[in-house]
């Protein structure tokens, strides 16, 4: 069960975690004559969005209170992207710098063509405390970097990383996040504006377990990273207790109180862990056959006064 402490966990996350990506990204994917900038808030944005966060955990006001009762639910509901979409969405109605002006604003291909269907949806549109009139896309995502140690001399492309379930890559996400959707202009009443497109990138990204984290010239250096292992490399990990995290709770590193709801999911030692990986891949409802990757969130943790804090995140993959 999600708490309200676990989305403002989540919303600080999403919020003041470091950006993916750097602004070679933006020149090396951003459609001609339409660049998009890397959206990442200054020192001073950071600390009024710090200081908004720590009121809502203190004292909320009975209209955030609703607010945050309704991001609980939608954790428990929904998929975890559109729930950073909401986390977002809640920032931009009533924190303390932005203000969103519309989100996920369909767009219609133009009447003389008799098109009905949408041509796209943009994410944002918001004002900054300047007046500046911003279009944001968010992406947040969870990349495996999956190059062989020694190739590309020590610098993975973008053709390295691959989502947990190989569905998602990167050079995917980029090619679509800066080409189709940031160069995207709204519609009436919209189109007075001119509206700075910006990518709201944020993500984990996971390299290969006890080997040295390679640069990749897309990315910024203090983003979100942890670690990957094939199943059958479980027994080199790190010795201690360990916590399979459902997808929900994928964003922010966990805390995990001792009366909590999931304090009894806890497995003790790598032994256990083992163990639990060995009955996930049993139940699986179809074969897992050499060309899927089955992966599971596992973090790494550590005991305190309250119950257990995150270490280390990684990914147990079952193949790669």
């Amino acid at each position: 069960m999600t708490t309200i402490a676990a989305v403002l966990a989540d919303l600080r996350w999403l919020l003041l975690s470091p950006p993916l990506l750097n602004e070679s990204a933006a020149d090396d994917f951003s459609a001609p004559n339409a660049r998009a900038v890397i959206q990442r808030f200054t020192p001073h944005e950071s600390a009024a969005i710090e200081a908004w966060i720590d009121s809502l955990a203190h004292s909320p006001t009975t209209i955030q209170l609703v607010a945050l009762q309704e991001l609980v639910a939608a954790n428990d509901r929904l998929r975890l992207g559109r729930y950073a979409e909401r986390l977002l969405a809640f920032y931009l109605r009533l924190g303390p710098l932005h203000r969103l002006v519309a989100s996920n604003l369909a767009l219609r291909h133009a009447r003389v063509t008799d098109d009905r269907t949408t041509r796209g949806e943009i994410d944002f549109l918001l004002t900054d405390p300047d007046g500046g009139c911003w279009h944001w896309e968010l992406a947040v995502k969870f990349f495996l970097c999956v190059d062989q140690p020694g190739s590309n001399s020590g610098r993975p492309g973008v053709d390295d990383f691959v989502g947990p379930d190989r569905a998602d890559t990167l050079r995917s996400k980029l090619e679509k996040l800066f080409a189709r959707q940031l160069p995207l202009t709204p519609d009436q009443p919209f189109d007075t504006h001119s509206w700075q497109p910006a990518a709201f990138a944020k993500a984990w990204i996971f390299y290969r377990y006890g080997q040295p984290i390679p640069e990749c010239a897309s990315f910024n250096r203090e983003h979100c990273k942890g670690w990957w292992v094939p199943r059958d490399a479980i027994s080199d990990l790190a010795p201690g207790a360990y916590w399979i995290a459902p997808r929900a709770r994928w964003l922010c590193p966990a805390v995990i109180e001792r009366s909590g709801p999931h304090a009894g999911q806890i497995l003790p030692n790598l032994a256990e862990v083992q163990q639990r990986f060995d009955q996930l891949r049993s139940q699986a409802s179809r074969p897992i056959d050499a060309s899927a990757q089955f992966a599971q969130l596992l973090i790494q943790l550590k005991a305190d006064d309250a119950g257990w804090r995150e270490v280390s995140r990684g990914f147990v993959t079952q193949s790669v």
